[in-house]
């Protein structure tokens, strides 16, 4: 449950960043908008997810920081302004 409360927060984060351009939107990506009913996406899915915003923002950076103990790389994604992100 902690996880989906995540998942749910960081996709609610990513709706400020996406809301107000041409980025491609979480219901574009998934075919559904997520937290509709009996509908869940992957870790996988968020990851490559993340990593299209990635490309297509400044404002976004994912960096691996391990991998999960089943073996899964795991990331920290940075939403700042443009600036903070390169520095």
């Amino acid at each position: 449950m902690r996880k989906l409360a995540v998942v749910i927060a960081l996709l609610g984060s990513l709706t400020g960043l996406v809301a107000q351009s041409d980025f491609t939107k979480p219901a574009d990506f998934f075919g559904f908008e997520p937290g509709t009913d009996k509908t869940l996406i992957t870790y996988e899915q968020l990851i490559d997810y993340l990593k299209k915003l990635e490309g297509e923002s400044t404002r976004l950076k994912l960096e691996k920081i391990g991998t999960s103990s089943m073996g899964k790389p795991m990331y920290i994604a940075f939403i700042s302004s443009d600036e903070n992100i390169r520095n």
